[in-house]
């Protein structure tokens, strides 16, 4: 038995239903005069539940039909996306290589091959009289470390002067 069960008991009206077409060809839908005409036939001795099947499988036939309404919508949309996508590619290769921006490009591939110093260690308060910078610390490899902070990092010894 269906949750609904009037679906199953009411009958479809044939003279309705002929009704019900014409209006929905007013407001868009494609019926034809066939359709319109053979409608009170089509729908004698069936009931609203055979009804709401035959409307279902009419909306898969829709969605997965021969035509491919639906998939063509849903390829031109893929298309339109692809073709905007390239275009901004397009347009961030031209940003990227514009004489504008050589200078800052240039600077950018010289980073690595320039030697910064390590930035001088705020004092702690410890010992404000001592300049960290002049400290020096061999590491465990006989490397020199500069300042009072990056020894106690390579072997915890105390600097030394």
């Amino acid at each position: 038995m269906p949750g609904f069960p009037w679906l199953a008991q009411s009958k479809l009206d044939g003279p309705l239903m002929t009704r019900k077409l014409r209006v929905l060809r007013m407001l868009g839908t494609p019926y034809t005069d066939e359709d319109i005409a053979g409608a009170a036939a089509a729908v004698e001795g069936k009931t609203e539940l055979e009804a709401m099947i035959a409307y279902l499988q009419s909306l898969d036939s829709i969605a997965h039909g021969a035509e491919g309404a639906m998939h063509m919508d849903l390829n031109i949309i893929r298309s339109a996306v692809t073709v905007i996508l390239f275009l901004l590619f397009i347009l961030l290769c031209v940003s990227v290589w514009s004489r504008r921006r050589r200078a800052e490009f240039e600077a950018a591939a010289r980073l690595p091959f320039e030697e910064n110093e390590l930035p001088e260690p705020k004092n702690s308060g410890k010992s404000p009289d001592v300049n960290h910078a002049e400290h020096r610390h061999r590491g465990r490899h006989g490397s020199e470390c500069p300042g009072l902070w990056l020894a106690h990092l390579v072997d915890g010894a105390q600097p030394t002067q």
